[in-house]
């Protein structure tokens, strides 16, 4: 027997306003290292603008992830 699921799971991110910059800040680390210090304020600033309308909700960032759960079973032999 198999089994799949795929299914949204919205996680609120800490930091209330920050949190979506701080969130940034860890997970680009590698890249925004590439990108001149006076542009990476900018950068973040037009990321939280783009997603403010679909991910900011009550004052709290959501990061919009998704699972997808699977489990299987290996046929006797």
């Amino acid at each position: 027997m198999t089994y799949a699921v795929w299914f949204e799971r919205p996680t609120p991110l800490e930091g209330n306003d920050a949190g979506l910059r701080d969130w940034l800040r860890v997970f680009t680390d590698h890249f925004m290292k590439q990108v001149p210090a006076d542009q990476q304020a900018a950068i973040i600033h037009a990321v939280e603008e783009e997603l403010r309308p679909e991910l900011f909700r009550d004052r709290v960032w959501y990061a919009d992830y998704r699972r997808l759960r699977i489990a299987a079973v290996r046929p006797a032999q």
